[in-house]
């Protein structure tokens, strides 16, 4: 039997391409594409989609806009070494290890080389708490019999107007007593048995004499309460003021104490303390320039009523007004003003307008910082005058209770760069003659004078200065505080160094690729020719040292450090190895006259050096901060008389800034020296480098072995403008390393045996030292190589036979004895960037609208669209191309042929709206099938 004749279909595809797009002004996944010949459907032929490619991958073409403000470009980093370099050995056999003439370590001879990463550090001579030491030998003709020394310390209480404050004395141990190994540790339970129980009044003296000062002490005995709370003209027991040498140069050496003999206190109200029998002064401890504690909580002042707009009620969306604040302060210790700047977003704290007539503000303001602070924060105002608060309530000094203004309890965050909180309270310790201070911050992109703050009390009588804009904080806003952890007086203290290169670079839109290229050329930026380094570029004169390799901050050499120390330290009765830093002192061929700074202040001449002076060298303080190390100042010049001498470098010698196109992320590729091996004829690449560490202890046959991926490099503590690199450029926050004073340990660098600064007259110094840790982590905050597990194997060729202790033979299986480079990969392990899309798809799937074609009918939709004609799964849409895996929907035509012409695509997300973030070649095919 015949069979029937076969109906074969009859197939044409249509491929609609975006980059054949007719519109270029269209967004990327919308595109209209014009057929180059018609097609006609005709009764009963079908019509499909048959695949969809949707490119995932964003548009090249996105910007980065580069306003005015943020084209000022500030980088601040600090610096590593690694100790990878191995220790001289002798020719006898066996041989015997010393440590390199080079270098100074704290570490014994067989515990390095270790791989440990040691962070450049500065040194400032400390400056002690201020104690009051009651001395026997200078009152030995009024001490009662069997009076013991002993201590106090000055600690903030209550304000008596804006011109001081007011302070408790409490004792401290008794000097006969076992002392601990740090008397300032938090919670010490103090010894009452010599409790003073006065209190002192901090007096302006007006004077600008340093000699003098510009504050002295009143002291009163420990019942006294001024008559009708007014204090009299010589009320006060005694008087303490500055104690300073009366030569030049001029030094602060602590303080003194002397009676006041026109007290009129009674006879048995006097305190036999404070008189004395040496020019009518008691000398007290010389430890420090000031009394110090560590502010901790503050009863911030912040206005309920405030809201995010202009006068009149007017809101400009251009140009919304902020509220923040800067919060300014001193710190003795460095002898350094810092600033810490808090902003909020303005679209937080619009008025929520609730639609009644007449119209009610319900919300917006200050309501909205209020919901993230603890519900017991606030202090209520009939909670002020209560201990252990003194805050103001009075309307006529701006504080009633219908003004607007609460206080609110805000703690220190110990990291400055947590982002736990909207409000936070920098780390800050201060002076009580130098207390920080509120200042307006930011309040929109045109000004910010004038302006209302949330923060500043413009009414507060006393408080609001409207000169700076500014408001001092109250001692009476100083809720909590702590002790200073300091070394003993004659230490040290150290922190890491801190570099800031500064430039800038023209507002505009930059392409992701060239604001990363941009960014990397001015950061690698070296003059030709070298002209030196300034110690302190952004000072008022500043001066540049004798150029040495280098005029970057980013790699340099040992020969930099040396002319970086502090020339000012003896001539100023410091230390001559004093390397502090940024400084004015250059190292010049040519003598540099006296210069005079805008305050007064009058720096000496600077005499010429020459090229083969050995100069200081700086510490490196391990992570951990319990090991040191220092290059010896005479062997790392190249012009010196000694033999061999070497300018070692340090830093980074390449500091890459990308944009991986892939990852669609600025990236920190490298900030790093690499390490590099090879041998004779061999091309030199990079290197990890496996050290044995042999410590007696050690049960491992192979010994303790090492691996490190970096010689030296740098780690960033700040990165400005924040809007730029955190927000547009999507850097982390945790990139950011604090130097701040978490967690500090003092440590003794001088008494141990194997410590290469045993012994050594000019290090008695590091016998107490504060040390501030740092923690780096690689892939976080530095970067480095990719140390993978195959590296165990050494693939770098040795020749010669197996030298025991030395090399081995040439087989690649043998790891050698002491150290060696496994070259393994050059694959950079980096510090990357969020993502500029959206790389968490919580969209389940894209619609494909083809308009031209047909109307579907599709139910259950958020949104009603008939010219859907397919579906594509997210399964895979970042960074790359996506496709459905089924066909589209089916379309049979009924009626009249239908003539096409032209199609538009759209791809919509899930609930109808067009796609973000796509890149411009993604591409739809249709099948039409006509039964033959």
């Amino acid at each position: 039997m015949a069979q029937p004749p076969q109906v074969y279909p009859d197939t044409k595809i249509i491929t609609l391409l975006e980059s054949n797009s007719e519109s270029g002004d269209n967004a990327n996944g919308t595109f209209n594409v014009h057929l180059d010949q018609q097609v006609i459907l005709k009764e009963g032929d079908t019509i499909e989609l048959s695949k969809v490619f949707v490119d995932t991958t964003p548009s090249e073409e996105t910007f980065i806009t580069i306003t005015p403000e943020e084209s000022e470009i500030t980088i601040k980093h600090g610096m590593y070494l690694t100790d990878i370099l191995p220790n001289d050995a002798t020719t006898a056999d066996p041989p015997v290890k010393s440590k390199p003439v080079w270098g100074k370590w704290s570490v014994p001879t067989a515990q390095r080389p270790n791989a440990t990463r040691y962070v450049l550090q500065n040194e400032h001579t400390e400056f002690n708490d201020t104690f009051l030491d009651w001395e026997q030998a200078n009152n030995s003709t009024i001490a009662p019999v069997g009076t013991l020394q002993f201590k106090t310390e000055l600690t903030a209480l209550v304000p008596e107007d804006n011109n001081g404050f007011e302070y408790t004395v409490t004792a401290l141990l008794p000097s006969p007593a076992p002392v601990p190994e740090n008397p300032l540790t938090p919670g010490l339970l103090l010894d009452t048995k010599y409790y003073m129980g006065g209190h002192c009044r901090l007096i302006a003296t007006g004077s600008t004499s340093p000699f003098v000062g510009p504050f002295e002490f009143y002291y009163y005995h420990r019942d006294y309460v001024p008559p009708g709370g007014v204090f009299g003209d010589n009320d006060h027991t005694a008087v303490i003021s500055r104690w300073t040498n009366s030569g030049s140069p001029f030094v602060i050496k602590g303080w003194r104490i002397k009676a006041n003999p026109n007290t009129t206190e009674t006879a048995e109200d006097k305190k036999w303390l404070y008189l004395s029998d040496f020019e009518g002064y008691n000398y007290f401890d010389a430890g420090g320039n000031s009394h110090m504690f560590e502010i901790t909580e503050v009863a911030m002042a912040i206005n309920l009523d405030w809201t995010a707009v202009l006068d009149q009620g007017k809101i400009d969306p251009l140009f919304p007004i902020y509220p923040g604040y800067t919060i300014e302060w001193y710190d003795p210790r460095t002898q350094e003003t810092h600033q810490y700047n808090k902003r909020f977003d303005a679209s937080q704290y619009y008025p929520q307008i609730a639609p009644t007539n007449p119209p009610v503000i319900v919300g917006g303001g200050m309501t909205e910082l209020l919901k993230v602070l603890p519900k017991d924060s606030r202090i209520p105002y009939d909670k002020r005058q209560d201990k252990p608060y003194n805050l103001p309530q009075d309307a006529k000094d701006g504080w009633g209770r219908n003004s607007g203004w609460d206080f609110f309890k805000l703690s220190q965050f110990d990291d400055p760069y947590a982002q736990s909180s909207l409000v936070t309270l920098p780390k800050m310790v201060v002076s009580v003659d130098h207390m920080p201070h509120i200042q307006f911050y930011f309040f929109n992109q045109k000004t910010k004078q004038g302006l209302p703050s949330g923060f500043i009390n413009k009414e507060a009588r006393g408080w609001y200065n409207p000169e700076s804009q500014s408001m001092f904080m109250n001692s009476s806003q100083v809720l909590g505080q702590n002790p200073v952890i300091n070394a003993a007086t004659g230490g040290r203290t150290f922190k890491p160094r801190e570099y800031t290169t500064k430039f800038t670079i023209p507002p505009g839109n930059y392409s992701n690729g060239d604001l990363a290229q941009i960014l990397t050329d001015k950061i690698n930026q070296n003059t030709s020719p070298v002209v030196g380094l300034s110690n302190n570029p952004y000072a008022e004169q500043p001066v540049l040292n004798a150029a040495g390799y280098s005029s970057s901050y980013f790699l340099q050499t040992t020969y930099e450090l040396m002319e970086q120390a502090d020339g000012y330290s003896q001539s100023q009765g410091l230390p001559t190895n004093l390397t502090r830093y940024p400084n004015d002192y250059a190292h010049s061929q040519f003598t540099i006259p006296p210069r005079t700074l805008a305050d007064g202040t009058v720096l000496g001449q600077i005499g010429a050096t020459s090229a083969t002076d050995p100069g200081v060298q700086p510490y490196w303080l391990s992570e951990d901060t319990t090991q040191l190390f220092q290059f010896s100042a005479n062997y790392v010049q190249p012009l010196g008389s000694i033999a061999n001498q070497l300018a070692r470098n340090v830093g980074a010698s390449e500091v890459s800034i990308l944009f991986d196109e892939t990852e669609q992320a600025f990236t920190i590729a490298q900030a790093h020296t690499n390490i590099v091996g090879g041998t004779s004829g061999q091309p030199i690449t990079p290197a990890i480098q496996f050290i044995q560490v042999e410590p007696e202890n050690s049960k491992s046959f192979f010994g303790n072995q090492v691996a490190c991926d970096t010689y030296s490099g740098i780690f960033f503590t700040d990165l400005q403008p924040r809007s730029l690199w955190f927000q547009k450029m999507g850097l982390s926050i945790n990139l950011l390393t604090t130097t701040a004073g978490n967690f500090t340990n003092k440590r003794d660098f001088s008494t141990d045996p194997a410590s290469s600064f045993n012994g050594l007259a000019t290090q008695q110094d590091l016998s107490s030292v504060l040390c501030h840790p740092t923690f780096l982590t690689k892939g976080v905050n530095i970067t480095g190589l990719f140390n993978g597990v195959d590296n165990l194997i050494v693939k770098k060729p040795y020749g010669g036979a197996a030298v025991p202790g030395t090399n081995p033979s040439a087989n690649f299986a043998v790891q050698p004895r002491v150290y060696s480079e496994a070259v393994e990969t050059d694959t950079l392990v980096s510090i990357i960037g969020d993502s500029q899309v959206n790389a968490v798809e919580d969209d389940p799937y894209f619609q494909i609208e083809i308009a031209g074609i047909n109307s579907q009918n599709i139910v259950g939709q958020p949104t009603k669209n008939n010219l859907v004609q397919g579906i594509v799964g997210k399964f895979y849409s970042n960074g790359n191309f996506t496709q459905d895996e089924d066909s589209g929907f089916a379309y049979v035509h009924r009626g009249e042929p239908l003539v096409i012409r032209s199609l538009a695509v759209r791809i919509l997300d899930s609930v109808g709206q067009p796609e973000e973030g796509l890149g411009p070649n993604s591409a739809v095919v249709l099948k039409i099938s006509t039964d033959k």
